[in-house]
């Protein structure tokens, strides 16, 4: 027996000093109770001045009270809102600030407990008001329960103040709605019990969405946890037709896309969420803290300008890439009275996984008829020069061989504006075997067949092969005679 009474003891001081949920009286009725996203039960011994703790009114000196008009700074100490396990029950109670006890009690049992829990309204996100209650009234919906029981307090008078106003105490205690009618019991000053049949129950109202805008990316600190390559579809474009034109394929192609913008802090999953960027551009609307997963289906069309007869193989390809994008906005909770409450700033991690840099890659245009490849040059032409009798025959090849360009829907680099030099060469990136389109004009090397002084190359090429034919067969008839 006293190694389960050392065991229960252990395991009720893990309890009182291990952060814990706040429950909460749901909407649904029949007593049932869900967890507050906001609000938490804290150890006292993780109590610091950064920590919103939800008080419950102010001690009473000087003639000034905590329902008084007069400033903080005038009025008595905040006394917090805690709860400490007394006898196997958690009760709710009141901690006046700077002491260590938390004073509860229950029909009839008075304790005091230097290890208790105090109530946390995380990053002042929670809408808490304390609502009025007799024993003739149901327990408000949204209720903050300690376990079994609700947190509640008690007004007494304390007399006037020096300018007349009523000064009130208000006694944080515990709401028994099982007891009868319900009864709300308190610690009174002398350290005895005081019990009621009206007072105020601490109340949360949750939001019914969330607006969150300014939503800044921050793309420096992305993250790929990963970018696979896939294969999203092959085909054959083919030109059938007796004229060139814009040949067309269409690929279909799935793929599983997931979207979750993080739990957050402080927030309810599951709400509605809009979502706005910084520059005003609205996104999907999302289901806060609950990821997006659907199988999409695309169509992406290639397209490519074959000669008639001709056909290409091409291959589309995309990388499956799941990222991590942090992000920061501006989060806006609305209500359903209409009040929109807690604009504060989050930050958390964007996850996306999706199909990115998706582009076709072609193989080599070939003809149809015998699947040999397009060429992209001719064979060099010659000619043929007069000859003697002799049984010498001289061969003279005229000018070497240039490279002609095939029609495309390209644009020629030199024959253009910058714009359309730069879509040049985004089409040259995408389809390296595009087939250049035809111009009447050659890129100036300043080589053999430079374009400088081009009409004087063009009248004196005829003089000059007759010239090199005469030289040539003069030196052959001298060889003979000599």
């Amino acid at each position: 027996m006293k190694l389960l009474a050392l065991c229960l003891s252990s395991a009720l001081l893990l309890l009182v000093g291990a952060q814990t949920s706040v429950h909460i009286l749901s909407k649904y009725g029949n007593g049932q109770l869900i967890t507050s996203s906001i609000l938490a039960w804290i150890p006292h011994t993780q109590y610091s001045a950064s920590k919103t703790l939800v008080i419950g009114g102010f001690e009473v000196v000087s003639g000034s009270a905590a329902e008084s008009s007069e400033p903080r700074d005038k009025q008595g100490r905040p006394i917090f809102v805690c709860r400490a396990m007394h006898n196997g029950n958690w009760v709710a109670g009141g901690q006046k600030q700077g002491d260590k006890h938390c004073n509860v009690s229950l029909t009839g049992s008075v304790g005091s407990y230097e290890r208790y829990q105090l109530l946390e309204n995380v990053d002042k996100a929670a809408r808490i008001n304390w609502e009025n209650w007799t024993k003739l009234y149901q327990t408000p919906v949204g209720a903050v329960a300690t376990s079994k029981f609700f947190v509640a307090r008690h007004a007494v008078h304390m007399g006037k103040s020096e300018n007349g106003q009523d000064l009130l105490h208000n006694y944080i205690g515990t709401l028994d709605s099982q007891d009868s009618l319900g009864a709300i019991y308190y610690v009174k000053e002398d350290g005895t019990e005081g019990t009621a049949d009206n007072g105020q129950v601490l109340v949360e109202t949750e939001p019914i969405m969330y607006e969150l805008n300014a939503v800044k990316l921050n793309q420096q600190r992305k993250v790929l946890a990963k970018r696979e390559e896939r294969i999203l579809g092959q085909a054959t474009i083919k030109n059938e037709a007796s004229s060139p034109g814009m040949m067309a394929e269409a690929f279909s192609y799935s793929y599983l896309y997931t979207l979750y913008w993080g739990q957050g802090h402080a927030m309810i999953k599951g709400l509605n969420t809009t979502v706005s960027l910084l520059n005003k551009t609205r996104l999907n609307d999302v289901d806060w803290g609950i990821p997006i997963k659907e199988n999409r289906t695309n169509v992406h069309t290639v397209e490519i300008y074959l000669e008639p007869g001709t056909a290409v193989n091409v291959t589309l390809r995309g990388y499956y890439t799941d990222a991590e994008l942090p992000y920061s906005g501006k989060l806006h909770s609305h209500y359903k009275d209409g009040v929109m409450l807690n604009t504060r700033t989050i930050s958390d991690v964007r996850h996306e996984a999706t199909l990115t840099d998706i582009a076709p890659e072609f193989g080599p245009i070939y003809f149809l008829g015998n699947d040999s490849l397009v060429p992209t040059t001719v064979p060099p032409p010659t000619t043929e020069p007069t000859t003697t009798p002799a049984s010498t025959t001289l061969r003279l090849t005229t000018m070497p061989p240039t490279r002609q360009q095939q029609p495309t829907d390209r644009f020629d680099i030199n024959d253009s504006t910058a714009e359309e030099q730069q879509y040049s060469k985004e089409s040259a990136a995408l389809d390296e075997n595009a087939i250049l389109a035809k111009h009447g004009m050659q890129g100036d090397d300043g080589g053999p067949l430079s374009l400088k002084d081009k009409d004087a190359g063009h009248s004196a090429a005829g003089p000059r092969s007759a010239l090199l034919a005469t030289t040539a067969l003069f030196a052959l008839l001298l060889h003979r005679v000599t």
